[in-house]
């Protein structure tokens, strides 16, 4: 393009570079302007480490640059389905406050931000899984402005569960000892039943066991007690749970069986010939000697009589302690 002066002549060439200058600052304000505006969301642990988790206390930071004073704000919702809309009152997100019901009254929901900001406040989010965040800086709710998508990830918490179980016999007591250790605050449950068929179910309350532990809360490393009496002998399986209720479908352990046996009482050693021969004379001596006993009370007995009889409960009393030692050493449980 050439320019004409009021003479028609062109205008000096000099001005040609002052024209392009003005037009690459134009361009460049345009373009720092329109990327002046910036936000993000992060997910730390108490020690910063990025560590986006359910179930357990984690800083939110919301960060970024606002190029003139204006307000905040963030939604979320599943992932996939439409963008973020263009204005964060009209987005069907949840905010952070009515979503997750902690922290301060509509934290990043209004807040003014002015430059650069950082915005914080713990959250125990809830539940896992993935979800798309928008983030809008604008005069208020109602103003369009282009908002911001973020995806997040939250993993689920980590824990471990198992048991042992002391031996026993039908009918009586063996002590159970569930232990493990949970990230999150959950609570501990068990189920026992013979052995074979199903599988554990995934939940507590679906599982056709009888209760042995019902919703026991714990936190980090935990032992809990329990004492459970098979009436019969055989295999038994305890079926464990760490969750967050009897109805939990994503426990953090779990489901965990636990196989034990119950076995029946030893059989008595076998009876010997000595044994049964000392059962017999016990209690033919005893007989003896409490009839001789009787005998020597009377008053008419001779003393040749009298004499006899002594003679006599004293050889039975004799008999009696020889074969009573016998059988203690020969017999089964000395009876």
């Amino acid at each position: 393009m050439i320019l004409f002066g009021r003479s028609g002549s062109p205008t000096s060439l000099r001005l040609w570079p002052a024209l392009c200058l003005l037009v690459l600052v134009l361009a460049l304000a345009q373009t720092g302007e329109a990327a002046a505006d910036s936000a993000t969301i992060s997910v730390t642990n108490t020690a910063g480490q990025s560590d986006p988790a359910a179930g357990v206390p984690r800083v939110f930071t919301i960060s970024g640059v606002a190029s003139i004073p204006e307000d905040v704000f963030v939604k979320y919702r599943a992932p996939g389905g439409a963008p973020c809309a263009p204005n964060a009152e009209s987005d069907s997100g949840s905010t952070l406050e009515a979503g997750q019901h902690e922290g301060r009254f509509y934290f990043a929901y209004g807040d003014e931000v002015n430059g650069a900001f950082n915005l914080q406040q713990v959250y125990n989010w809830s539940p896992s899984g993935t979800f798309a965040f928008c983030i809008w800086l604008a005069k208020d709710s109602s103003t369009i402005a282009t908002p911001i998508p973020q995806t997040i990830t939250f993993r689920s918490p980590v824990g471990t569960i198992a048991a042992s179980v002391s031996s026993t016999t039908p009918g009586h007591a063996a002590s159970v000892t569930v232990a493990g250790s949970s990230e999150s605050p959950a609570k501990v449950y068990a189920k026992i039943r013979s052995a074979g068929g199903a599988a554990c179910a995934v939940t507590f309350g679906g599982d056709s066991g009888e209760s042995l532990i019902s919703g026991e809360a714990v936190n980090g490393s935990f032992s809990v007690q329990a004492t459970t009496k098979p009436l019969q002998a055989g295999q038994y399986t305890i079926c464990l749970w760490l969750a967050y209720s009897e109805n939990d479908t994503s426990p953090i352990a779990g489901p965990q069986p636990v196989t034990f046996a119950v076995a029946l009482p030893p059989s008595p050693p076998p009876i010997s010939a000595a044994c049964l021969r000392d059962r017999s004379v016990v209690p033919h001596e005893l007989l003896l000697v409490r009839a001789y006993t009787r005998k020597l009370r009377s008053h008419h007995l001779s003393r040749r009589a009298r004499r006899n009889d002594r003679l006599a409960l004293s050889r039975a009393r004799a008999t009696l302690r020889r074969y009573e030692g016998l059988r203690h050493t020969q017999c089964p449980g000395g009876l």
